[in-house]
């Protein structure tokens, strides 16, 4: 990231803790592609490969760094999600700068799994492909051959079981169409490379207490189309009703007016 838009994040977190007195949750969801070959790029990748590690890896490593920093500074527990991809498990070969740069998301939030003896616990998604402008991109043979775009209530369920369940920390949730929600490595490969030393002796961890989510949300809603945003748009209140639902008109819950 460049010194600018770093010193920019840092003041988000800022106005958020002085606003709300603290950080509870915070997501990490950043990704592109990248437009040309690495390997066929005349340039320094300053808008191309270069930018993709940016975007894709070192912005989630500085906001993953800030929401640590936010949530010891108060001494309370947290949980900090990053969205890596099913590209970051096994390799994307039409674009191996998005697979690498996911592939460190991965293993740099699975890395972070001690920070739950401070009550912070950190945990990464991996969806397959979603219905976005980036996955509308994708050949849709190769959608069909994952069985079709992956629901996004598919992702939010993943992400609350994350910040509900308190066991997880440094976990990868992967998820698809194919096998549903699956947390990767599983314990048998995650058998072969942990070691225990006969003389370790673990330390006992931090319990956190329960994270409570809220009984309802602030959202804004746009009235129109216009350069004035204060005027065309409102703050409404609605209540969080779990497992979250695609906005409908006819519950109400986007808090429109078409009724």
């Amino acid at each position: 990231m460049r010194r600018h838009q770093l010193r920019d994040l840092a003041a988000a977190f800022e106005k958020h803790v002085s606003t709300y007195g603290g950080l509870d949750i915070c997501i990490a969801s950043a990704g592109i592609n990248n437009p040309i070959p690495f390997d066929k790029d005349p340039t320094d990748g300053t808008r191309s490969w270069r930018h993709t590690l940016n975007v894709n890896f070192i912005a989630v490593f500085d906001t993953t760094r800030l929401a640590i920093k936010a949530m010891e500074a108060l001494k309370r527990p947290g949980t900090i999600i990053n969205l890596g991809s099913a590209s970051g498990l096994y390799p994307m070969y039409g674009d191996p700068v998005y697979t690498g740069s996911k592939g460190g998301v991965v293993m740099f939030t699975r890395a972070l799994r001690l920070y739950k003896r401070q009550g912070i616990r950190i945990n990464v998604l991996c969806p397959e492909f979603i219905e976005t402008e980036m996955g509308l991109k994708v050949d849709p043979r190769l959608i069909s051959m994952m069985g079709g775009f992956v629901p996004m209530d598919m992702v939010v369920k993943g992400a609350f079981e994350l910040i509900t369940d308190e066991s997880k920390a440094g976990h990868c949730l992967w998820i698809t169409n194919r096998r549903g929600l699956e947390y990767w490595p599983t314990p048998s490969e995650e058998a072969k490379y942990l070691t225990r030393p006969t003389r370790f002796r673990r330390k006992s961890e931090y319990q956190a207490p329960s994270i409570k989510l809220p009984d309802s949300f602030e959202k804004t809603v746009v009235h129109t189309l216009t350069h004035n945003f204060r005027n065309a748009t409102s703050i409404v209140r609605a209540p969080l009703r779990l497992p979250i639902k695609p906005c409908s008109c006819e519950d109400n819950l986007c808090g429109c007016k078409c009724q």
